[in-house]
């Protein structure tokens, strides 16, 4: 009776159910999220817990994002200076074509995070180079995904930098 109720195929589906789900439990109860550390010093990142370097590497690994029928992505080139753009936010066409700058800086400015709405793309210009004084060194900007209404939303001074954008 005993070998026969091991051979059974639903027995032993049962059986794996059971292991598994126990498995899957004493896992998720294990490492309670509030209790995992997270160590920067070797990854290079700026972030000092683990969803901010998640989110630090999806926007770093995320040179371009695209929205309805555009692509929108950002060349830099920091070491431009005085009427050189040195930071470009671009939208084109998911084909390729109708190439259309949305926003510049100059003066070693960079364009950084950007994150993208239904309406508005939200992003980051930074200029670490900035130490002293109340030139800005970071801002957080937002503008329409047509381009216009370009609004500085927040300024930091002192070489500060704005790093990332989450909106939820």
């Amino acid at each position: 009776m005993v070998k026969r109720l091991f051979k059974s195929k639903i027995f032993l589906c049962i059986l794996t159910v059971l292991i598994t789900g126990t498995v899957s439990v004493y896992a998720v109860t294990y490492f309670p999220s509030n209790q995992v550390t997270y160590d920067n010093k070797t990854s290079g990142l700026k972030s000092s817990d683990v969803q901010g370097a998640i989110d630090e590497l999806y926007n770093t690994c995320s040179s371009a994002v695209s929205s309805g029928d555009y692509l929108y992505y950002v060349v830099n080139n920091a070491s431009m200076r005085g009427n050189t753009p040195s930071g470009s936010l671009v939208r084109i066409t998911l084909d390729g074509k109708n190439e259309t700058i949305l926003s510049q800086v100059y003066n070693g400015y960079t364009i950084d995070s950007v994150y993208i709405t239904n309406d508005y793309i939200y992003y980051t210009v930074n200029n670490a180079n900035i130490t002293t004084g109340q030139t800005s060194s970071g801002s957080l900007v937002r503008i329409t995904l047509g381009g216009k209404n370009e609004t500085t939303l927040s300024q930091v001074y002192n070489g500060y930098t704005i790093d990332s954008i989450f909106i939820k």
